[in-house]
């Protein structure tokens, strides 16, 4: 039977509790050390979740992950109640096209509305990273720099220039566009990482009738089923700015129908990437990796609709996104 999960609205929670002090969402990192206090710490897909745990940011690195009680909170950190939420790694859309509206934006935009386009396309839905395959880093310049200026609140953003890494494979062919046809059946585990992007699947080409469009999703996910239960490695991704819609959960649901658990869906967002792209320093919530860190509403190990309920994204350990 096809397992599908239904994407729910967003609900209202309650953060303050008399253990910690709130702290508003502004001078959150203004210190640059502060502590995430008796969240569900999700560290990596390998191991089990911390139960009321503890992390520590400090000058943009994560100091110390663990249970309350084992974890000293060091003086002077601000403390953050997230008691409801769990931690996660920051999450990576490896496919994306950042549109010429961004980049006017870069050139000729204030801070604060290029931050908001950066929020509604990318942060909100929990992304600390994204993978502009067809740019080059030398066109997305001025856009990289102001955010890494601090200026602008957005997400890290690699742009590729057509140049795929070794071991990753892109998802033109579910939607007709050019791209060179890869056997992942023939290829031992692990060896090639698919960036399926099926929701690119559901678009028709110009003149494309939809159900043509609706076949291509069934051998998609058919496809990309028997990729995972061959041990097949998957890098997250959605194809937003070739097609209008920036919202994860419909890639969510798709790989959710090609039979991906949530430590599938958890490596696809976040350690795959990071290791794909070299990026060593980031996929897993431990002491001494980068603080790129998504905070969603639930438990996502047992209802993955806690993944597109993202209340708090934070890079490099600057606030990019609060709903808090």
């Amino acid at each position: 039977m096809t397992r599908r999960f239904r994407i729910f609205s967003v609900l209202p929670i309650l953060l303050l509790a008399a253990c910690e002090e709130p702290v508003p969402a502004e001078d959150w990192d203004n210190d640059g050390l502060f502590a995430i206090m008796g969240a569900l710490v999700f560290a990596s897909p390998y191991a089990d979740p911390i139960e009321d745990g503890v992390v520590i940011v400090l000058d943009g690195l994560i100091e110390a992950v663990g249970e309350r009680g084992e974890v000293q909170v060091p003086p002077g950190a601000s403390r953050v109640n997230a008691s409801g939420l769990s931690v996660l790694a920051g999450f990576w859309n490896a496919d994306v096209w950042i549109e010429d509206g961004i980049l006017d934006l870069a050139e000729g935009g204030t801070d604060d509305e290029l931050s908001a386009a950066l929020r509604e396309r990318f942060t909100r839905y929990g992304f600390t990273t994204v993978v502009d395959v067809g740019s080059s880093e030398a066109e997305l310049r001025t856009l990289t720099e102001r955010i890494a200026s601090g200026t602008v609140r957005g997400p890290n953003i690699l742009g590729l220039g057509g140049a795929i890494p070794p071991g990753i494979h892109q998802s033109g062919w579910w939607s007709g566009m050019e791209s060179e046809e890869v056997d992942l059946a023939g290829m031992p585990a692990g060896d090639v990482a698919l960036v399926p992007s099926l929701n690119l699947a559901s678009y028709p080409g110009e003149g494309e009738p939809s159900e043509a469009a609706a076949g291509r999703v069934s051998d998609a996910v058919d496809a990309v089923a028997a990729h995972l239960a061959g041990g097949g490695a998957v890098v997250f991704g959605t194809g937003a700015g070739y097609v209008p819609e920036y919202d994860p959960a419909g890639e969510l649901t798709l790989l959710d129908e090609a039979g991906a658990g949530f430590g599938q869906l958890l490596e696809a967002l976040t350690v795959e990437p990071a290791q794909r792209f070299d990026r060593g320093y980031a996929g897993f919530v431990q002491a001494g990796m980068t603080a790129d860190l998504t905070l969603v509403e639930g438990d996502p190990s047992s209802d993955p609709t806690a993944l597109t309920r993202v209340r708090w994204v934070i890079r490099d350990g600057y606030t990019v996104f609060s709903a808090m």
